[in-house]
């Protein structure tokens, strides 16, 4: 993969499982790796956007759909070296290209049913104007993922939306 981040972290043991010259921590090594989505990172990654909404039913399968469809342009997942278990992902939706998709209908009436009045006016136009172009950002990953993977997958993301942009790729 393009990133790659070592994690280290050290757990306590169990006072009975010491013995008198070991450290009472386990360290623990993971390298986490990132690669384009492929089809079989699809069920990972649906797991981590069943929850995208908060729990509401919207179509996750068709926003998996539109993450893989663009793999090579943008997004990343990232898994363990050598395992198949997505660990997180980073994405980039066209709100513009892919208007008439059912699930980017469904996020922006999620996101316009928890939005005030004064801004659901300003939301809509954003969603329903022609000459910009939103990008809703997907973003998931593990709970305990360190944080340090942050701020690599977003500089990974912006250089893909650039390197997009510069190849004439609508995404």
């Amino acid at each position: 993969g393009e990133m790659r981040l070592e994690y280290q972290e050290k757990q306590k043991r169990e006072a009975t499982e010491l013995d008198s010259d070991e450290s009472e921590y386990d360290e623990i090594q993971v390298v986490f790796d990132s690669f384009n989505p492929k089809e079989e990172d699809f069920h990972g990654m649906k797991l981590f956007l069943l929850n995208f909404l908060d729990g509401a039913e919207y179509n996750s399968s068709e926003l998996c759909d539109l993450v893989l469809e663009q793999s090579g342009t943008v997004g990343t997942v990232v898994k363990v070296k050598d395992e198949e278990e997505v660990y997180g992902l980073m994405s980039v939706i066209s709100m513009k290209a892919n208007r008439d998709k059912e699930c980017l209908k469904q996020i922006r009436d999620f996101i316009l049913s928890k939005s005030s009045k004064q801004a659901s006016a300003s939301i809509q136009s954003i969603f329903d104007s022609t000459n910009t172009n939103v990008g809703l950002i997907v973003s998931e990953r593990m709970i305990n993922m360190p944080q340090d993977m942050a701020v690599p997958l977003i500089n990974s993301l912006f250089d893909e939306i650039e390197g997009a942009k510069k190849a004439k790729v609508i995404f």
